[in-house]
């Protein structure tokens, strides 16, 4: 989600959380969809099935600020 509350892009996983007592899960996304300064929100959903609705259960919150850097001084060499 952007900052203004824009979903950017919805990716979907299939898990099975009945066989273990844990997991823990790696995942790439190829690039994010930038376009202003704030907190974009990675909203963490799960159902039962696919004719259930989506339930969220977590956010994850990454806050991204855009600054220009500051061009470097050149030291001048004193002159004759």
């Amino acid at each position: 989600m952007s900052p203004n509350g824009e979903q950017l892009a919805q990716f979907d996983f299939a898990f099975e959380f009945s066989q273990s007592t844990g997991h823990r899960t790696i995942g790439t996304v190829e690039k994010l969809l930038y376009s202003e300064d704030g907190v974009y929100e990675f909203q963490i959903c799960t159902r039962e099935s696919e004719t259930e609705s989506w339930i969220p259960v977590a956010s994850i919150p990454l806050e991204i600020v855009h600054e220009q850097p500051e061009p470097e001084q050149q030291e001048s060499e004193p002159t004759d």
